[in-house]
């Protein structure tokens, strides 16, 4: 499934991607819902929806759904490349 990044998330992604969250929830979401509380955090924050108070817990929140992600998706193309290579 392909999911498009808007140019505001990819400003995002680039700046909060590497960052380190305190901890991780003990169940995390899946990608798609992930992806999902990413995209309406950002579109709050594209519309100013958004009070200052709840900004840091938004980028907060944002890092780490950015960091599952990214974990989710490297999981993914490491077993698609190991799937490859058996074919080889």
């Amino acid at each position: 499934m392909y999911f498009p990044i808007s140019p505001f998330c990819v400003i995002f992604l680039s700046i909060f991607a590497t960052e380190n969250p305190k901890s991780m929830a003990a169940e995390q979401p899946t990608y798609t819902e992930a992806y999902n509380e990413l995209q309406e955090i950002v579109k709050k924050m594209e519309k100013a929806d958004v009070s200052v108070d709840e900004l840091t817990q938004n980028i907060e929140r944002a890092s780490l759904l950015i960091k599952i992600c990214k974990e989710k998706l490297c999981k993914t193309e490491e077993e698609v490349n190991k799937i490859i290579a058996q074919e080889n």
